[in-house]
């Protein structure tokens, strides 16, 4: 097996036309024969056989520690791996300890190709909405294997749930005419077995079968399908599928509300908990798909309900000259520093007040707020304002997270990352941009960081220019996220 650095440089092929070939094996073989239709990485990942007696580990591991697509790979072992939110798989090396170096190599392969096949048909939206789908599918069956405590390992299950994606999307890329023909019905009807085997000459559960052997990525699928005994605990994976796919079609439709139903059953949750996983589900999907790099995918997921962002993009204008008073931002985060050495106890709102008080100055700002989460986790009340006009927004500000006006604020607080709301780069939680949100939080942007202490977030700091209209700009944004950083850092050494 070669080991040489992977790079990515590498021109796109032109794809090779298999329609002729009927046959998932000859098919497999046949690919397989054109190694130039993947990256040198891809390759490298497919030789990778720990049966081999020539196999070397150590090499592999470096194989895949310089992996071009190392943000998506890193995203989905955490997914994949149960672990607490203070024990995140960082690098290639830690995952292969925890996860085994064979659930790594089958990860990396499957998303990995889904990568590149991303690179190969960036308008194709069927592979985008099948990689999308796949993929939240994919969440949902390790929330549900969570749910049951069964394993902190959830990687043969997902490559089974998977991997006849990963053939419907090779066929649609490799598939020539009846690729195109297959695409074309899809529009108007959903298509099943019978009509894979018409027009490939097998079903993609036939051709993932053959790939899973080829690539030496385990059974599990062909136990299933054949309904061996001792795999009805891996129902999940077909529930986790339909759910997932049936929500593209709206949560309200026939179909959507039957899967959400049986996940229901399984789950053993009520209608309350069903709606917080479900979200839970569609956060998980979102910061995942994002890490692609290829924003085409998130509009295949979507919300209870689908109201245009009304909130354009905003260009930022610094010649508007609004930037943060450098004396006062560095007198700000002096206090901080000092804080735990100059007052005792756990007096938390004596900080927060503190920094309510004078961000405004300091980031020449408009409104400064402290939300704090209920001890149920279920609602979101403002607690602290600092506003240069009076207008009982604090009063107003009580969200309850699981209504539309609350999906942000509940993304954000367990992704415990800050956002710039109306920047361009925010990717992700400009999807929860709705009517209900814009009637608490105005059509202006805003900056939001989580208030995190002993690694869970307790609520969130919200900044902005409401009154004045003037809009943010990124040197302020970087003021906040120091700002918000030494906050965080002050509450957790006095929780001490």
């Amino acid at each position: 097996m070669s080991t040489t650095e992977p790079t990515h440089e590498e021109s796109i092929p032109t794809p090779i036309d298999l329609s002729e070939c009927r046959d998932p094996l000859q098919w497999v073989e046949q690919m397989s024969k054109h190694a130039e239709q993947f990256s040198l990485f891809m390759n490298q990942l497919i030789a990778m056989n720990i049966d081999d007696l020539r196999f070397d580990i150590d090499k592999s591991i470096a194989v895949i520690k310089k992996s071009p697509y190392e943000k998506v790979l890193l995203r989905a072992l955490n997914n994949i791996y149960f672990s607490d939110a203070d024990n995140k798989l960082t690098d290639v090396h830690r995952s292969c300890v925890l996860l085994g170096f064979q659930s790594v190599r089958n990860t990396a392969l499957i998303y990995c190709l889904f990568k590149e096949l991303l690179q190969f048909n960036a308008e194709n939206i069927a592979i985008q909405q099948e990689i999308a789908l796949s993929i939240h599918s994919a969440i949902i069956a390790t929330l549900m294997e969570k749910a049951r405590n069964k394993t902190r390992n959830n990687e043969p299950s997902i490559v089974a749930l998977l991997m006849p994606s990963v053939a419907k999307i090779l066929l649609l890329h490799f598939g020539g005419d009846n690729a195109v023909l297959y695409s074309q019905r899809a529009e108007h009807r959903d298509l099943d077995a019978e009509d894979e085997k018409t027009l490939f000459g097998f079903t993609f559960n036939d051709l993932a079968v053959c790939l899973c052997k080829h690539w030496n990525l385990g059974d599990l699928l062909e136990k299933l399908l054949a309904h061996e005994s001792g795999t009805h605990s891996y129902h999940f994976i077909f529930l986790a599928h339909d759910l997932a796919f049936s929500l593209h079609h709206g949560w309200r439709s026939k179909t959507a509300l039957a899967s959400i139903e049986s996940v229901e059953k399984w789950l053993n949750l009520g209608v309350t908990e069903m709606r917080d996983f479900l979200m839970r589900g569609v956060e998980m999907a979102f910061e995942e798909l994002d890490a692609f790099d290829h924003v085409e995918l998130l509009d295949h997921i979507k919300l209870p309900q689908s109201e245009s962002d009304d909130l354009e993009d905003v260009i930022e204008q610094d010649g508007l000259h609004a930037h943060p008073d450098k004396h006062l931002l560095k007198n700000l985060l002096t206090d901080l520093h000092k804080w735990p050495a100059k007052h005792k106890g756990r007096d938390y709102n004596a900080v927060l007040q503190h920094v309510v008080d004078s961000m405004i100055s300091a980031l020449d700002c408009d409104r400064a707020l402290v939300a704090l989460l209920t001890p149920d986790h279920r609602f979101l009340h403002g607690r602290i304002i600092n506003e240069v006009e009076v207008t009982g927004y604090l009063e107003r500000f009580q969200i309850d997270l699981a209504n539309p006006e609350g999906w942000l604020f509940q993304h954000m607080l367990r992704e415990k990352r800050p956002a710039w709301m109306g920047n361009a780069a925010e990717k992700v939680l400009k999807r929860y941009r709705n009517a209900a949100l814009t009637s608490l939080v105005g059509r202006g942007q805003f900056y939001l960081a989580p208030i995190v202490v002993n690694s869970h977030s307790i609520g969130c700091l919200l900044l902005d220019r409401a009154y004045s209209r003037r809009p943010l700009n990124t040197v302020t944004y970087e003021a906040f996220i120091e700002l918000s950083a030494a906050v965080n850092n002050v509450l957790n050494q006095l929780a001490k």
